[in-house]
């Protein structure tokens, strides 16, 4: 999924329908837009989403990068193990 759930209202609803169709021990990749604690402009983007990843019942942070940009926000990446 590519920046996709800082766009979609609801990330528990749209995460937990990949939860759903993913078979216990395959992954899921996101790679969505962050804030950066010095951004204050990039309204678009939710700050809550890295917490929201890292405490998933079915899932398990495989890998975390996270790499900033030089507008503020970050990009980060997540390799999901689904339990």
């Amino acid at each position: 999924m590519t920046f996709a759930l800082s766009a979609i209202p609801s990330n528990a609803a749209a995460y937990a329908q990949l939860e759903r169709v993913v078979r216990p021990g395959g992954m899921i990749a996101v790679l969505d837009m962050v804030l950066s604690p010095a951004s204050a402009w990039c309204g678009y983007a939710k700050l809550e989403l890295t917490d929201f990843l890292e405490t998933r019942e079915r899932s398990v942070v495989l890998q975390r990068n996270v790499v900033g940009s030089r507008w503020g926000n970050a990009e980060v990446m997540y390799l999901m193990g689904v339990r």
